[in-house]
């Protein structure tokens, strides 16, 4: 009687291995860059530096060059250049290194530029990218709002 119960505690533990899914994630579809997060508020009240930097991350295996990332500024933003922030970039490109996976687009907020309750907002595109990488479409927008 000892005996069955070892063996049929021993079968429900294989049973119960065997049924777990393999860890083995691998991404399969297109090498893509976006934003994450998309949406974004931040207080100028509150702001720290870098709090409004917008993050494109590349979504699938890094890339053996460095890839250029250009950007644009929507016609749609209420934030204007140099009234309400600065961009790090002077030309409307980023770059992810080699063998690296993301990189920001540096936002510096400027002081007491925002005095309306509703704030302003800053909508920038990711307009493609070198190698062939195009943005994702559905992730390719970033949107600022900046608060007094």
């Amino acid at each position: 009687m000892k005996y069955i119960k070892y063996l049929f505690l021993l079968v429900v533990v294989a049973s119960l291995s065997a049924c777990f899914p393999e860890d083995d994630q691998k991404f399969n579809g297109p090498t893509v860059t976006e934003f994450k997060p998309t949406l974004r508020t931040v207080r100028l009240a509150t702001a720290t530096p870098g709090s409004a930097n917008a993050l494109i991350q590349l979504v699938g295996p890094q890339q053996g060059a460095a890839i250029t990332i250009p950007f644009t500024v929507d016609a749609s933003s209420t934030a204007r250049a140099g009234v309400h922030y600065t961009l790090g970039s002077t030309d409307n490109n980023v770059i992810i290194a080699a063998y690296s996976s993301s990189t920001t687009i540096p936002i510096t907020l400027i002081p007491g530029s925002v005095t309306g309750a509703t704030g302003v907002r800053l909508v920038i595109d990711i307009a493609g990218g070198s190698a062939g990488i195009v943005p994702n479409p559905n992730f390719k927008r970033y949107t600022l709002t900046i608060l007094p």
